[in-house]
């Protein structure tokens, strides 16, 4: 490397101990600028860009003649960033393709499976038998039997006039309720069918404001109806 100065300190072609290959010091007393980066709020591709543009504007700038780091190390860290994505953003696509052929064969398998299955059942005569073929057993579901009575039952105003809203504890055994109504006063023969419900709720409509309304509900299935809730009543909205 030149010296425009001799480090010998026998010749000087300038001031004495400046040497013009040397990195420019600091002057004194001036404030250090801070620079805002945000490299964690900038994608791979942005800060690939952002890196060559600082190589961009460095090379050949008069006001920063050494750049440390070496503007080659940054080009350099660029492209090995650039490479790597690209070869990121390719396997996933291979990685797409093969969770694809990865499901075509877990499908596959699944109906060998099924069809052996279907080979086995009707040749074994016993659970232990369908077991020792690797299979679990489905056993035959107990008789069903009717639902419990419906608790918690309550009455409340509706949000529009004519409409009580009905709501009681869920039941298991239940496939749906039905709920009855019956106006003041009860009678034997007073309650009539409102509506079939399959949840634990229900909202009666179309009833006679400032009339007092009592409401019941029963579970039903398939085995049969379960006895009605206590009743409830409440003055129509």
């Amino acid at each position: 490397m030149a010296f425009y100065d001799d480090p010998s300190g026998l010749t000087h072609y300038d001031a004495l101990g400046i040497f013009y290959d040397d990195v420019s010091p600091v002057p004194a007393g001036r404030k250090k600028m801070k620079i805002t980066l945000n490299l964690s709020k900038k994608s791979i591709l942005d800060t690939i860009t952002y890196c060559r543009l600082i190589v961009q504007k460095l090379t050949g700038n008069a006001k920063f003649p050494a750049p440390d780091p070496g503007l080659p190390a940054l080009t350099a860290a660029a492209l090995a960033a650039e490479t790597a994505n690209t070869a990121y953003e390719s396997s996933k696509e291979t990685t797409k393709e093969l969770l694809t052929t990865r499901n075509e064969m877990w499908d596959a398998m699944n109906v060998l499976i099924t069809n052996e299955a279907a080979y086995v059942g009707p040749h074994a005569t016993t659970a232990a038998e369908v077991e020792s073929a690797g299979f679990t057993a489905t056993l035959p579901a107990g008789p069903t039997v009717l639902p419990g009575q419906v608790t918690n039952f309550t009455a409340s105003t509706g949000d529009n006039d004519g409409s009580l809203d009905f709501q009681w504890d869920a039941n298991q055994q239940a496939k749906s309720f039905e709920l009855q109504l019956s106006p003041d006063p009860v009678t034997p023969t007073s309650f009539a069918h409102k509506d079939s419900v399959t949840k634990s709720h229900c909202t009666a409509t179309g009833l006679l404001s400032g009339s007092r309304q009592w409401g019941r509900a029963r579970a039903v299935n398939g085995a049969g109806k379960g006895p009605w809730s206590d009743p409830v009543s409440r003055i129509v909205p």
